[in-house]
């Protein structure tokens, strides 16, 4: 077939145009992914920046409650994570959830993890770059990795810091409450005091009852604040009390004056009673005249030194059996101190076994250190004592200290 040389031309121009536009597309098709993989690689440096400093501020919100111990929430409480990755703690359990540690320990160890992510990570990165040009669709896929996972980090921060913070204000609650319903039994033992006037019992009665009823309170502020008030109104009584055992210092200074002498036949019967006088007392010879006031049994009539009854509260009796051998020794002078501390226990807290004896020490073994710290009897001669709960020690000393002070609960 002949072709002229017009058509030659014609099919030169026609292939060297179809190559030109085959280049140009090529060139625009690089091109576009080029560019494409830039603005990807930008748009991605930017999720990476914004997913890093998310985590950073997570991280730093969660200091707080990470800084807390497991004293600071609810004992035992195991975390539970439920196939939506809400997590809760155990009393809001949901079925199929799967229980894991405690929120505080997960927290713990995400923040750990989070800050070792934080410090192996660029803190910021470039959206433009001559490295973008070649590699922006790679670079991009791996910032927005990163990013993905820094958010993912940053929600789970979230959840457990979350969880914490709810465990934790529920322990707040928890001792607030406990704190609030020990000052209301103290508070209700002070009422019960005979020594305080009917109107200041009744308040305290009154003032607990209230105080019951904001202990169910949700607030932990409220219940705080329920406290206070309770506190104040006892270190307001307790104030009150002591301006009114200027009476009951008057007596221990007097009976601190008595001394323990024997008089010339060697006996310290004469000692004896004018410590009970001294202490504000009568003396009645014979433990059986108990019987009726308080329970006494015929042994203890036969054993017992003497005895204080609440029930007769000016009064100490004195076994009158005894042989020559015991009143000539100086423990029974000393003795009737022990007494005359019961008495005064009993005034200050109307009871001779008050609550904050505590379970160190007993009745006996703190009206003896009563006796000797404040009443001028001597310690080696009291414990002497045949029975061992009359031996003092520092419990003793610190409880009888503390119903001196007019601590009774």
């Amino acid at each position: 077939m002949y072709v002229n040389e017009n058509e030659q031309r014609e099919i030169k121009r026609l292939k060297h145009e179809r190559r030109r536009t085959v280049l140009l597309t090529l060139l625009i098709t690089v091109l576009t992914i080029l560019v494409g993989g830039v603005v990807a690689r930008a748009q991605a440096a930017q999720n990476y920046n914004r997913a890093y400093h998310n985590l950073q501020s997570a991280v730093k919100s969660s200091a707080d409650m990470a800084s807390l111990s497991a004293d600071d929430v609810v004992a035992g409480e195991k975390l539970i994570v439920s196939s939506d990755s809400v997590a809760t703690t155990k009393h809001h359990q949901k079925s199929g959830a799967r229980v894991t540690d405690t929120a505080l320990n997960l927290l713990k160890s995400i923040r750990t993890d989070a800050e070792a992510e934080l410090k192996e990570s660029d803190s910021t990165v470039s959206q433009w770059s001559v490295r973008s040009i070649l590699n922006g669709w790679l670079d991009a896929q791996a910032l927005q990795n990163k990013a993905a996972q820094f958010n993912a980090r940053s929600r789970q921060l979230a959840v457990y810091t979350d969880a914490v913070s709810d465990s934790h204000q529920r322990k707040l609650l928890s001792d607030a409450r406990s704190a609030l319903n020990s000052t209301i039994l103290s508070v209700e033992t002070l009422a019960q005091n005979t020594t305080l006037s009917s109107d200041t019992r009744s308040k305290l009665a009154q003032e607990s009852l209230v105080a019951r009823r904001v202990s169910s309170s949700s607030s932990v502020s409220t219940v705080e604040a329920a406290r206070k008030e309770l506190d104040d109104l006892v270190n307001s009584v307790n104030d009150e009390i002591s301006r009114n055992n200027q009476d009951i210092l008057d007596i221990e200074a007097a009976v601190r004056t008595v001394k323990t002498t024997a008089d010339s036949s060697g006996s310290y019967v004469n000692s004896a009673v004018k410590i009970i006088h001294a202490g504000g007392l009568s003396e009645v010879w014979g433990l059986s005249a108990m019987r009726g006031a308080c329970a006494i049994t015929a042994e203890q009539q036969r054993s017992w030194m003497a005895a204080y009854c609440e029930s007769t509260p000016t009064q100490v009796y004195i076994n009158s059996t005894l042989g020559a051998e015991t009143t000539k020794d100086s423990y029974f002078a000393d003795a009737m101190r022990h007494e005359v501390a019961h008495h005064l226990i009993h005034r200050r807290c109307g009871t001779t076994e008050p609550a904050s004896i505590g379970d160190s020490a007993n009745a006996e073994s703190v009206a003896s250190s009563y006796a000797v710290l404040y009443l001028g009897a001597n310690a080696a001669t009291l414990n002497r004592a045949t029975d061992s709960r009359y031996y003092m020690n520092q419990a003793s000393d610190d409880a009888a200290a503390r119903i001196h002070a007019g601590q009774c609960s």
